[in-house]
């Protein structure tokens, strides 16, 4: 179990009843040093960044005279007496440096295009599933004018049906002639939203891909000019906002000439002032361009702007050509792509004053705007902020927006940038800074940073030299800029990793003229005239002086279970809440009652809208899927209602041709490739429902399956049969044919049930209630559940998850019926693990690596905590492996009798076979753990450490490698994992005792114990707020007090175990009620809207109400001890309609009916069976279900 810094609940897929998310607490930050003691006060007005200097105070200053503190670096002399004053504070041991700003000549200033982020890659997507309250607030966080991020620039994807990282967005025309409708998706309410908030903010759309029809499979036509306009026209027409820059097509090549003219020249016969930005380049710069670029000056003309992404060092060839060119800029039109904790936030604010100090850049973009998308997507973490639990309101407000706000709030765009030399350059030990003025030179700000955060490219992308002391500056400003700052105060900010955007004491101008400043290791500091700075609304922001409540965040919450979701409230054109389109373009429409025999006139399904494929960035898509739910559900079952388009549709697609057009000057360099990748024969039809989707990584892996179960149901419209597949990612793991009622429906278009059931290592099939498949696979253990289709049309409704919890306590597994109930040592394992923090775009649920390159022994070790028969050896069942290693030794070892490493004793062994086969004594349970049963059953001792191993070949089967999850179950002890090669000695890793090989297991039969030895274990986790003394811990002589420790309350009870070798349990005990809190329920909130004011319960306050559907008097009532969910009460079900009101249903029924309030509805037709339910009440007596 582990918490990470998100609060999200890693490795643990079911919580408890007891589990809360209490145990999962924000780290304390380190008191400033003005909370230590008030005389500091005095040093933070001369020192004006001392506040964050937590290298310079090494030891805590005691309020009692001056004190000499002294550390590695600095030599500081305080008096931290309010007596003393500032005058008293000495520093020794550092140089100072003397660092003059001036403005140089004005023909050499640089402009200043904005800082800004990109809303790309569908990193978006949950954001507008948010509740409106913190959707609001995260709009404010982004673009909000000198609250938060402040973005100058907002760049946008426009989409095309097409995976572009962690989605597809969807497109505004998806066919010739459609009328464009750019409200699909969420980028031009993202720009409605960012325009509301800071109308001067500029706009920026960029393509990765378009659809297939779009000149036929060539991007570069006439056809596609007119896309991009009208998506420009769309966007001023219905949003109100014309967009200031449009580029051509990420990352991929640049074009030519003529297509980049007469798409200027479109822009401006359509009334737009949109300007071109061009290449969007992310691995340097085609020398043709560059050649073109110097001869043609009317390409220099139509460019506004040049963007390479993630550059790092500048493009001699590249800045050598926009050189006598200054009207055409050069930006970093994408950069960051680094997950968001603190060293994403360094490289973040190096970016911003390194792209300019080495290479001009004039404007740099941050890709991601916010993390929105589900974790288990590519490029995890890669925003300014985090947010993708929107069905609680979770979000947290990461570093990245602190670092960029450095600039952002303290600038705007037209103002310039001084150039390096004058006002930009290399700090003297390390770091960069800048200095941007506005026009008069009224105003001016000064942004020094010594950041060392790695980003994910370049090898980090670090200072050329960095910093390792703090640097003492004096900063000498021109006689204009003095005078500006001269005018009124000089703001000084300042972030590290431990305080972010703080406001510090005001710079002030010494006696010798200068501004005398300390600038810390991995920091960064903002010195500016420019007023109204803010954290959050917050103008003097500090740990102690905040003068305005910040909003509450709601606490995370799992997606929780069952959920269903008929589509009947989505609005028409919408994506359903929480649904990820992977590729394609999945929409809720209203589905024809022709079309739907079974369904009310008027109910809405899901519907996949794109008909071929795309033409894609980096030249693929996969086919369309869409994703929801929680990232680590396990045990689940999910169904639902599909319907292909019948043949009917296929045949008329197939033969209306779609015209050709006038390309004009085409770029033959990319038209051939295009049309071989994009064009192939018809898509087949198929549709299917996946679970334990674990992860979908889209770069490298060319595949149109993620990694999950999924079955699906495939026509061929030529032999006009229906088979289904049981696929694992792109593995088949079972097939057949469908028959029957079952394949008319599927070849004429009607609905039918695919149901498919995940639950340990059992994956179970249904088709139309027919179970299909029921096997054993042990690959992926948790993820969410997609539905997905070929591209052609293909329905869904009525989709319904649910927990489906395993057979059996893991605790207890009969190996045989007169054996008794013998535990497995290990409890439970996860192949799978979590790095959140990686400097990569690789999913972060890694699934751990399979093996079959060793010889030798492998496993773990144990020991055990009171005597048992050992019943059984067991293995788990691993796909992949050599087909003709069909057996391991699996063997138990003790520890040599000397006590040395070597384990030299053989307890038992056994010949088990890798995968089920009927022997004798050899049984397969649920987990996918193969068990041979021991004829002779030795006694394992405590105080003994034995080892689990088995036999391994190079070039045999596989086993997992020791990153694998292991938890010990019922009074084990782990010790580590085990390996022996051929020829060596063993080797136990005792520092890492959750993981193991393998992964291999053992049944044991705890033995009787005699009464002196029967006792009970103490509970794992006695929790802070309990003063214990054990007595007597043996069963039946049980004795312990406890009590409760201040300031916790209430009257500590102790119950002993109920059975020898079970664990006591202790409560309570709470915190004092000004600290207690109530938890949401997990159950029982459907029908409700609720808003969560306050959750402690001295002041509990929850606002709900009846959701749609529902009636009643709502109410929420506080828990009843801390850490207990509130209750809801109140809402019930709307009455249902009459019966009558349905011509298709009969029901008989008596006239005293109050009202009818569930239903089962089967149409009255002749080829349905079934039965009609009602409950009724009667009038007389309303209670009384009949």
């Amino acid at each position: 179990r582990k918490c990470s810094r998100r609060g999200v609940l890693l490795h643990r897929p079911e919580r408890s009843k007891e589990d809360t998310w209490g145990a999962c607490r924000e780290a304390a930050l380190p008191k400033s040093l003005e909370q230590e003691e008030p005389g500091l006060m005095g040093v933070l007005h001369v020192l004006t960044f001392l506040s964050l200097l937590s290298e310079v105070f090494a030891a805590k200053i005691k309020s009692t005279g001056p004190v000499e503190v002294t550390t590695g670096h600095v030599d500081v002399k305080v008096a931290s007496t309010k007596e003393h004053r500032a005058a008293d504070v000495v520093i020794t041991n550092l140089q100072t440096h003397k660092l003059s700003i001036s403005e140089g000549k004005q023909e050499d200033w640089h402009p200043f295009d904005g800082i800004g982020a990109l809303s790309a890659g569908a990193s978006s997507r949950l954001l507008q599933d948010y509740p409106k309250e913190q959707r609001s607030e995260i709009l404010d966080l982004l673009f909000k004018p000198r609250y938060g991020a402040s973005l100058q620039v907002l760049k946008v994807e426009i989409g095309g049906d097409m995976q572009s990282t962690d989605g597809s967005e969807p497109s505004h025309m998806r066919f010739r002639g459609e009328k464009p409708d750019c409200s699909r998706g969420y980028e031009a309410w993202l720009l409605k939203e960012a325009k509301a908030r800071n109308p001067q903010i500029r706009t920026y759309g960029l393509a990765w891909g378009v659809p297939g029809w779009i000149g036929n499979g060539t991007f570069y036509s006439e056809d596609n000019i007119k896309y991009q306009v009208s998506w420009l026209q769309c966007i001023k027409e219905n949003f109100e906002v014309e967009v200031d820059y449009i580029g051509i097509w990420n990352e991929m090549h640049w074009g030519a000439s003529w297509y980049l003219f007469e798409l200027a020249d479109a822009i401006k016969a359509a009334g737009l002032k949109t300007e071109l930005v061009l290449l969007d380049a992310v691995s340097g710069v085609d020398p043709a361009f560059l050649a073109e670029f110097k001869q043609d000056e009317k390409l220099q003309k139509v460019a506004a702007a040049v963007g390479l992404h993630y550059p790092c060092e500048a493009n001699k060839g590249l800045l050598d050509a926009l050189k006598p060119h200054p009207s055409t800029r050069f930006w970093a039109s994408e950069e960051l792509s680094t997950v968001a904790d603190w060293g994403g936030a360094g490289c973040w604010g190096r970016m911003i004053n390194q792209n300019f100090v080495r290479m001009n850049a004039t404007s740099s973009i941050a890709w991601s705007l916010i993390w929105s998308a589900y974790p288990n997507l590519e490029c995890f973490g890669n925003g300014l902020l985090y947010a993708f639990q929107p069905w609680g309101g979770f979000y947290e407000v990461t570093p990245p927006v602190w670092t960029m706000a450095h600039t952002t709030q303290f600038t705007e765009v037209g103002w310039s940038y001084l150039p390096v030399g004058e006002g930009a350059g290399l700090l003297p030990e390390g770091g960069t800074y800048v200095t941007i003025v506005s026009p008069s030179l009224d105003d001016f700000t000064v942004v020094m940073e010594t950041l060392q955060g790695t980003c994910m490219y370049h090898q980090g992308c670090y200072h050329e030299k960095q910093a390792v002391l703090t640097q003492r500056i004096s900063l000498k400003l021109s006689s204009r800029l003095e005078a500006a700052a001269q005018k009124g105060d000089l703001e000084v900010w300042a972030t590290n990793a431990s305080h972010q955007f703080l406001r510090l004491a005001n710079a002030v101008f010494e006696k010798d003229g200068l501004i005398h400043l300390l600038v810390p290791v991995d920091s960064i500091i903002t010195i500016s005239t420019l007023k109204g700075a803010t954290k959050q609304g917050d103008a003097a922001v500090s740990d102690t002086n905040a003068t305005k409540e910040l909003p509450k965040i709601p606490k995370p919450t799992f997606f929780s279970l069952p959920f269903n979701q008929s589509f009947d409230d989505v609005a028409v054109g919408s994506s359903p809440p929480f649904f990820a389109d992977q590729g394609g373009a999945f929409e809720v429409v209203e589905a024809e009652g022709t079309l739907l025999s079974r369904s009310k006139k008027g109910n809405k399904v899901l519907e996949q809208k794109v008909l071929q494929p795309p033409i894609a960035w980096a030249g693929f898509s996969p086919n369309p899927f869409t994703l929801f739910g929680g990232t680590n559900w396990t045990d689940v079952f999910a169904s639902v209602a599909v319907r292909l388009d019948n043949q009917e549709d296929i045949i008329s697609r197939i033969l209306r041709p779609s015209p050709l057009v006038e390309f004009g000057k085409q770029s033959s360099l990319l038209s051939m490739a295009e049309k071989k990748v994009r064009h192939g024969e018809e898509s087949p039809r198929q549709a299917g429902l996946c679970v334990r989707v674990t992860r979908y990584q889209f770069f490298g892996s060319r595949t149109s399956k993620p990694d999950g179960y999924c079955l699906e149901v495939n026509v061929d419209p030529i032999l006009n049969i229906a088979y289904w597949r049981l696929t694992l990612a792109d593995l088949v793991l079972a097939a057949g044919h469908i028959g029957g009622i079952g394949l008319t429906k599927v070849i004429d278009g009607g609905w039918f049930q695919l149901g498919l059931q995940a639950r340990e290592a059992r994956i179970i099939a249904h088709v139309n209630d027919e179970k299909v498949a029921d096997l054993i696979d042990t690959t992926l253990p948790i993820g969410q559940v997609a539905l997905g289709c070929s591209y052609h049309k293909c329905q869904f409704d009525d989709l319904h998850v649910e927990h489906r919890p395993p057979a059996c306590d893991a605790c207890s597994v009969p190996m045989a019926p007169d054996k008794g109930e013998a535990r497995p040592v290990l409890g439970r394992v996860l192949n799978v693990h979590f790095d959140y923090n990686a400097r990569s775009c690789n999913p972060p649920p890694e699934l751990t690596k399979k093996r079959s390159d060793f010889t030798g022994l492998i496993g773990f070790a144990f020991s055990v905590l009171y005597p048992a028969h050992l019943q059984a050896l067991g293995r788990l069942m691993i796909r992949g492996g050599n087909e003709m290693a069909t057996s391991h030794t699996v063997e138990l070892l003790e520890m040599g009798l000397d006590g040395g490493p070597e384990p030299t004793i053989i307890i038992a062994s056994v010949a088990l076979p890798t995968s089920p086969n009927g022997q004798a004594g050899v049984r397969m349970f649920e987990d996918g753990f193969i068990y041979a049963e021991l004829q002779f059953q030795p006694i394992l001792h405590p105080g003994k450490t034995y080892v689990l191993a088995s036999t391994e070949m190079a070039g045999g089967d596989v086993f997992y490698d020791r990153a694998m999850g292991a938890y010990g179950n019922c009074h084990i002890n782990l010790t580590g994992p085990a390996y022996k090669p051929v020829g060596g000695i063993w080797t136990v890793d005792v520092t890492a005792p959750s993981t193991t090989f393998g992964p291999l297991n053992a049944l044991i039969l705890p033995l009787p114990l005699p009464p002196s030895e029967q006792a009970c274990f103490s509970p794992t986790s006695l929790g802070e707020g309990y003063d214990i003394n054990e007595i007597d811990l043996r069963f039946g002589h049980f004795h312990v007090e406890a009590s409760c420790r201040k300031p916790y309350v209430g009257t500590a009870v102790v119950s002993p175990c109920k059975k020898p070798l079970d664990i006591y349990s202790i409560s309570g005990c709470e915190p004092p009620l000004s600290k207690q809190i109530c938890f949401s329920p997990t159950d029982g909130h459907e029908g409700y809207e609720i808003t969560e004011v306050h959750l402690h319960r001295a002041n509990f306050h929850v606002v709900v109400s009846c959701a749609k559907g529902y009636t009643g008097v709502p109410q929420a009532s506080s828990c009843n001890r801390n850490g207990g969910e509130y209750k809801l009460s109140g809402c019930h079900p709307e009455a249902a309609p009459d019966p009558e009101d349905h011509p298709d249903v009969k029901v008989n029924y008596s006239t005293n009916v109050t009202r009818v309030t569930t239903r089962t509805v089967v149409p009255n037709k002749t080829e349905w069976d079934g039965k009609v339910e009602v409950e009724i009440h009667k009038k007389d007596h309303p209670d009384v279900k009949v």
